[in-house]
């Protein structure tokens, strides 16, 4: 199956829109949650409400990940709307936690050691998670599996990670002298979350077009094996 045409950045970027019910609320309901957060973590002397923050902050980031992850595993089907991204996300949801929270607990540590590492461990997993919501039973051998199925275009995204990610920590970093505390937190991740789901919906089309035409699932096993008519 063909999921995308000669460049997957470029189809994603178009075809990500077609679960724009999902992504959209999603990515706003983020950003305003983690803007709100800003004072909590900035208050002085309270670290408990620090600990408090970064720890609701981690779980919105990996629900608002794992909802549009699950929505743009089903893009190259069709249109996309919540009853699909819920069908593929709830019956995956605590094995997908486990995953996603460990996973940003070694990516926190890689970066408390460098910036580069941090990169490289997300770099090495772009595809784990998304092995997680399709209910592959070894979802860290398939993650290496579908990079060496697409080694190429793997290495392309990852260049471009990097490059998203420099432009943005400037960008970011000049912000702060126009907006600052809940509305510049607010902004910036309104920004961030968009190009988040662009990048997780090349990676799903990367993923799908991987394994279309091998190890085949039975739909008499696996509801979600076929697409079903719409859904928005």
């Amino acid at each position: 199956m063909k999921t995308y045409r000669v460049t997957a950045l470029g189809s994603a970027l178009v075809r990500m829109w077609r679960a724009w019910s999902v992504i959209l609320p999603v990515v706003i309901v983020n950003a305003l949650l983690q803007g709100a957060l800003v004072p909590l973590a900035t208050t002085p002397a309270s670290e408990w409400l620090l600990v408090v923050a970064a720890v609701v902050s981690a779980v919105a980031f990996v629900l608002s990940y794992g909802t549009i992850a699950a929505a743009a595993l089903e893009v190259p089907f069709g249109r996309v709307g919540w009853r699909r991204a819920m069908l593929t996300l709830r019956p995956r949801l605590l094995p997908f936690l486990v995953w996603a929270l460990g996973l940003l607990i070694i990516v926190v540590a890689g970066l408390a050691i460098h910036l580069a590492v941090a990169l490289l461990l997300v770099g090495l997993t772009a595809f784990l998670l998304l092995a997680v919501l399709d209910g592959r039973p070894q979802p860290l051998k398939v993650n290496f599996q579908t990079i060496g199925r697409r080694i190429w275009r793997w290495l392309v995204t990852g260049v471009v990670v990097v490059v998203l990610v420099l432009v943005g920590i400037m960008a970011l970093g000049m912000m702060q002298f126009f907006l600052r505390g809940f509305l510049g937190a607010a902004v910036g991740w309104l920004l961030a979350g968009l190009v988040i789901a662009w990048l997780i919906t090349t990676r799903a089309l990367l993923y799908r077009s991987a394994w279309a035409l091998s190890e085949p699932v039975d739909p008499a096993e696996d509801e979600l094996a076929a697409p079903t008519p719409d859904l928005a």
